[in-house]
């Protein structure tokens, strides 16, 4: 089978153009167009048919399975049940202010923040780190881009704490990363009451009041239960002396950047869920594509850069442990059991 011109590529356009409406069955619109007596009546008219005629169209049979849904980390937090392909990657409350006197933050001189600066900063650092573009090719064409070229620099600088006391930067995995990782975890049945009693099962969450409090208060949610997939992408994932870490870009602007104030956003923002299920997301990854794949070997952390904060302040570190990891993994089966009617 070969499409009609296709041979004639090489051609001239308008040479091309010719000799393709001598080929049987093209340009049909444009010959029609010039000779409308070429254009056939339908052979049947509806104007005078008679309505009661028609048959009624035929009853669809019941699905007995529910439709197979897609939840994001958004979808869950804010009790959603429009559990559509959206991103996870940024919420609505990445364009909260904060009332009172403004305090200076890194990305102070980018003006107003929001949603619309967090989504230029993750595709920033996206084309920087991900796609291995020089700063300078990145920017080119971007509003205020020496202020962003400042910006980024920074960050990329930034001291990363690691599982080993150890510290990196973005600029020093930039050859050992991926970034925009997406997944998906089936899900059996996840409801409310399960992911609050799996995330207390984590004996270093549930006995500190003030995490364990957030952990009960899911509890109260109001999304129902739901069989399907769980989808998320991860901002950046890198390895480092064979450990692999997980890493979240914030671009909100908060009270401060101290680690009082960062827990206290992790909880409120319920971004803790996110990182707790991100772990497990890069953990199943590892066990299934890592040979001699060992979790207190190779699972380095998770990471929160909340980048206002920077130089000084603004990371959030966490290593879940392998049983609280594996305690929430129960909610997500090996494939997502269907649900019948009664």
């Amino acid at each position: 089978v070969q499409l009609p011109g296709l041979g004639l590529a090489g051609a001239k356009m308008d040479i091309w153009r010719q000799r393709l409406r001598d080929v049987p069955m093209t340009s049909v619109l444009e010959r029609s167009m010039q000779n409308k007596s070429n254009i056939a009546p339908p052979k049947h008219s509806t104007r005078n048919s008679n309505l009661s005629q028609l048959t009624p169209p035929q009853s669809i049979p019941f699905y007995k399975f529910s439709p197979v849904r897609t939840a994001s980390f958004t979808s869950l937090s804010k009790s959603d049940q429009d559990h559509s392909l959206s991103s996870d990657r940024y919420d609505e409350s990445e364009t909260d202010e904060t009332s009172g006197e403004e305090k200076a933050d890194l990305l102070q001189p980018l003006g107003k923040g929001g949603a619309a600066l967090g989504d230029q900063l993750h595709h920033l650092l996206e084309e920087h780190l991900g796609n291995h573009r020089e700063l300078s090719e990145v920017l080119q064409g971007v509003e205020k881009a020496e202020i962003w070229k400042d910006i980024l620099q920074k960050i990329l600088v930034q001291p990363i704490p690691l599982s080993d006391q150890k510290h990196t930067t973005l600029h020093a995995v930039r050859n050992s990363c991926i970034t925009e990782m997406q997944f998906h975890l089936p899900v059996g049945v996840v409801s409310r009451t399960a992911l609050s009693e799996a995330l207390l099962a984590d004996y270093s969450l549930s006995q500190k009041t003030a995490l364990a409090d957030w952990a009960e208060q899911i509890s109260a949610w109001s999304f129902h239960e739901f069989t399907g997939f769980f989808q998320g992408y991860i901002d950046l994932i890198f390895e480092h002396e064979s450990r692999w870490y997980i890493v979240d870009y914030k671009s909100n602007r908060l009270d401060g950047y101290d680690d009082e104030n960062l827990e206290a956003a992790m909880l409120e923002k319920n971004y803790l869920l996110q990182a707790r299920l991100y772990a497990l997301a890069l953990h199943r990854h590892l066990k299934f594509h890592l040979p001699d794949y060992n979790y207190e070997t190779h699972f380095g952390g998770v990471i929160y850069l909340f980048v206002r904060g920077f130089p000084f302040e603004g990371v959030w570190f966490e290593r879940p442990s392998l049983s609280a990891t594996e305690a929430l993994g129960t909610l997500f089966a090996n494939t997502p059991a269907p649900h019948t009617h009664a």
